[in-house]
C-alpha cells in the first residue's frame, strides 16, 4: 500500500488545491494507494468526514514562519511521519519547503512540490515576501509539479519540463457529472424563474481581486444595455463580495445580478445557464472553466489563461483591454451563432478517470526510481 501525505492550507472546498486532491483522492484506486492530509488552517465548513469515509487522516499544523519560529511545525510534522510509514510528501505550498525539507530529511521518503498558481500573491509586499521564500526551493525536492506549463515555469523557474522530475498534473474533474442534461436544464431554470427567452450568465470564482468582479459587472451593465432580457448568476464568497454588491446597487443591477453564495450543486446549476464568462486577471489553471465547458456552455475568457484550459470549441477568448460596449457586441455575436451540443470528452486527460489512473502510476515511479 502506498500512502501519500499532503500538505495544503485548508481541508475544505473554498480551496482549489484541496479540491484538486479530493477529485483525486476520490476516484483513484485506492486499495494500492491511501491519501492523508496535513493542513494549516481550520476553517467551516471542511471535508473530514468526506476524508475519513475514504479511509484517509488529518492533521492540524502550526502555520510556520522565520519570524515567529519554525520549530513548531517542524516537531509536529515530523510526529506525523513517525506515526506510519509515507512513501511520498506532496506539498501545495511551495513557500513552506525548506521547513518541510528539515521535518523529512531523517525519514525515508520523496518530496513533491506542486504549483497552482502563476503568482506568488495578490499583493506587491506578499510576492516579494513569497519570492525569498521559494528561494532555494528547486534544491529543496525531489519531483517538481505543476497545474499547467505557466504555473510551473512560474515557481520553478524556466528549466520547468526539461527533465522526466517535472510533471503537469491535470486539474481534472467527474465528466460524468458535468455532462449536460436537457431535463436537469428544465428543472434549474423553473426554480430560478427563468424563462425561455432570459439569457442566464454564470460566473463561478471567490470573490476577490484576481477573478476581476468589478471587470465583470461593468460588462454585464454594457450587456443589459444592449439586451435587457438577461441574468448575471454569481457563486462564490470572498473578501470582496460587500464591495461587489455595492457596485451592483449604484449600477440600479439589483434585480438583475443574483448573488448564490458557495453551492455544492454547480454542476446542476451550469445545465440551467447560457454562458459563462471568466474574467480573471489571471488563472493557474481555472478549474470553473473547465467544468463550464463539459457542460457544453459557451465560454468567455481572457486570452491570459493557460492554453492547457482549452479544451473544446466552445471557448472564446478576449482582451481585458477591450471596452465594455465592443466586447459585449462580440460575445452576443458568438452567442447568437452558438448551438449547444456537448462534445465526447470521454477520453480526455481532464476526466478523472482516466487522471488518476495516471497519477497513481506516477507515484509508483517515483516511489520506485
Amino acid at each position: 500500500m502506498i500512502r501519500v501525505l499532503h500538505l495544503l492550507p485548508g481541508i475544505t472546498s473554498i480551496f482549489g488545491d484541496f479540491n484538486v486532491v479530493m477529485n483525486y483522492y476520490s476516484h483513484i484506486d485506492r486499495n494500492e494507494i491511501q491519501f492523508d492530509f496535513g493542513y494549516i488552517k481550520d476553517t467551516e465548513p471542511n471535508n473530514k468526514k468526506e476524508i475519513e469515509s475514504l479511509g484517509g487522516e488529518f492533521f492540524k499544523l502550526t502555520k510556520p514562519s522565520i519570524l515567529k519560529g519554525e520549530g513548531q511545525f517542524v516537531l509536529e510534522l515530523k510526529n506525523i511521519l513517525k506515526s506510519k510509514k509515507y512513501d511520498i510528501v506532496h506539498l501545495h505550498m511551495p513557500i513552506f519547503h525548506r521547513f518541510v525539507k528539515k521535518a523529512i530529511k531523517d525519514f525515508n521518503v520523496k518530496l513533491i512540490v506542486h504549483s497552482h498558481n502563476i503568482r506568488l500573491s495578490n499583493t506587491a509586499l506578499k510576492r516579494l515576501r513569497n519570492r525569498i521564500l521559494t528561494i532555494g526551493l528547486n534544491k529543496n525536492l525531489d519531483y517538481r509539479f505543476a497545474c499547467s506549463k505557466m504555473a510551473g515555469k512560474k515557481i520553478f523557474g524556466k528549466s520547468f519540463l526539461n527533465n522526466s522530475k517535472d510533471i503537469v498534473l491535470k486539474n481534472a474533474i467527474n465528466f460524468d457529472k458535468f455532462t449536460f442534461n436537457e431535463q436537469c436544464r428544465k428543472e434549474v431554470r423553473e426554480k430560478l424563474g427563468l424563462n425561455d427567452n432570459e439569457i442566464a450568465i454564470c460566473h463561478v470564482g471567490r470573490f476577490v481581486k484576481e477573478k476581476n468582479h468589478k471587470f465583470l459587472i461593468n460588462l454585464f451593465n454594457e450587456m443589459v444595455k444592449q439586451n435587457e432580457n438577461m441574468k448575471l448568476y454569481l457563486i462564490g464568497k470572498g473578501e470582496l463580495l460587500d464591495k461587489v454588491k455595492q457596485q451592483v446597487k449604484n449600477m440600479n443591477l439589483d434585480d438583475k445580478v443574483i448573488f448564490m453564495g458557495s453551492r455544492g450543486d454547480v454542476a446542476t446549476l451550469l445545465n440551467g445557464m447560457d454562458m459563462f464568462i471568466l474574467p480573471s486577471k489571471f488563472e493557474g489553471f481555472g478549474i470553473a472553466l473547465l467544468e463550464a465547458q463539459i457542460s457544453g456552455l459557451i465560454c468567455f475568457a481572457p486570452s491570459n489563461i493557460p492554453e492547457e484550459i482549452v479544451i473544446t470549441n466552445n471557448i472564446h477568448l478576449f482582451s481585458l483591454k477591450t471596452s465594455y460596449d465592443v466586447l459585449a457586441q462580440q460575445i452576443f455575436q458568438k452567442y447568437n451563432a452558438f448551438n449547444r451540443k456537448p462534445e465526447d470528452m470521454s477520453g480526455s486527460e481532464y476526466n478523472i478517470n482516466n487522471a488518476s489512473n495516471k497519477l497513481l502510476n506516477i507515484y509508483k515511479e517515483i516511489i520506485n526510481a
